[in-house]
């Protein structure tokens, strides 16, 4: 599988924080995915070759060592082979803990 993907960020002055407040950011991204083929015991699975490419908003928030994203993408090209189903939309939520912080 081969996984691209292009980001534009934009973080208004008005919306920079310290630490210990809600820092955010808003994204545009464009993924995609292609694969050639899927193999089992050695041996091709047919129709499994696929290409895609999503494009949708996402936010980002960081709070000291706490961060929050979420986003939606819906699919602007899609060539799936039959072993899959053609997606309407993709959506995603992520928490994480950053262990490592630096100070400036």
């Amino acid at each position: 599988m081969f996984d691209y993907s292009l980001v534009y960020g934009y973080r208004p002055a008005k919306w920079r924080r310290p630490p210990d407040k809600w820092d955010w950011r808003l994204f545009g991204e464009l993924v995609g995915e292609r694969s050639n083929r899927f193999l089992q015991a050695n041996a091709v699975v047919a129709n499994t070759q696929a290409d895609q490419v999503f494009l949708g908003p996402s936010a980002l928030g960081i709070y000291r060592n706490y961060t929050i994203s979420f986003g939606a993408q819906v699919p602007i090209y899609q060539d799936v082979g039959s072993a899959f189903p053609k997606e309407r939309v993709r959506v995603a939520i992520n928490c994480s803990y950053l262990l490592f912080q630096h100070s400036h």
